[in-house]
């Protein structure tokens, strides 16, 4: 995702001085996820483990390189996204990665954050407050019965996904990022956790928003997914009553 993570509060954004005011690129009435997702990159090297992907996005007053770049061992799989202005003014640049993962009936996920940002109307949060018990997930706990689309600062950059079923957990580390998106639809079989630099719809300079990206600054982000085979939670240990 760039130049920005999920929704443009409405669709406004101040670039050079200017007050820029894109359109929709989906169904949905606010611009989503920027624009590098659906516009073409070029193969910049390839090699059977790795590849990198490279593309020029000028778009409504932005002129960055982006760079992406994927690393897959046995275990393991890096992706790197990276952003250079390439303009002569500051750009309002916020980073993310939007896996999709299986979702299962018993499916577990845990990650701890400071603040939880709930959804609101247009899926923007209107603000955000203290995790409470119902979105504590710092100890682990199955994908909620309900439809959930809620951003989380104060991120560990730390996550896990347990699926007993598959056989697997997959531990996420990520760099660079302190904000953690939580996606589940109880109707699909899927749901993301998107590491990001901003809050969504936070689409101003500052804290919580965008990098005031420099001319020729670069910025990057990371993600390592590392998957074992599924190791249930060890049982509580049962004190011997003595001899």
């Amino acid at each position: 995702m760039a130049p920005f993570a999920n929704r443009i509060r409405n669709n406004r954004l101040i670039i050079a001085g200017r007050d820029v005011q894109p359109e929709p690129n989906t169904d949905d009435p606010l611009c989503l996820h920027g624009w590098a997702w659906q516009r073409a990159w070029q193969v910049a090297r390839q090699a059977p483990d790795s590849c990198q992907l490279r593309m020029r996005l000028r778009d409504h007053g932005y002129d960055l390189t982006l760079t992406y770049e994927m690393y897959l061992s046995e275990t393991a799989l890096q992706l790197t996204l990276g952003a250079v202005n390439e303009s002569a003014a500051p750009a309002p640049v916020g980073l993310g990665l939007h896996p999709y993962f299986p979702r299962g009936a018993d499916t577990r996920i845990s990650f701890a954050a400071d603040k939880v940002w709930p959804d609101g109307p247009g899926h923007l949060p209107a603000g955000s407050r203290p995790i409470s018990e119902c979105d504590d997930y710092s100890a682990g706990r199955s994908l909620p019965p309900v439809w959930r689309n809620d951003c989380y600062s104060g991120w560990s950059g730390q996550a896990r996904i347990q699926q007993p079923s598959l056989g697997y957990d997959l531990d996420l580390t990520a760099r660079g990022t302190d904000v953690l998106m939580f996606y589940a639809d109880p109707s699909l079989e899927r749901f993301a956790l998107e590491p990001q630099t901003h809050v969504s719809g936070e689409t101003h300079t500052g804290s919580d928003g965008l990098l005031a990206l420099a001319p020729g600054q670069d910025t990057r982000i990371s993600l390592t997914l590392s998957v074992r085979p599924h190791a249930p939670n060890p049982a509580p240990q049962v004190p011997h009553a003595p001899d």
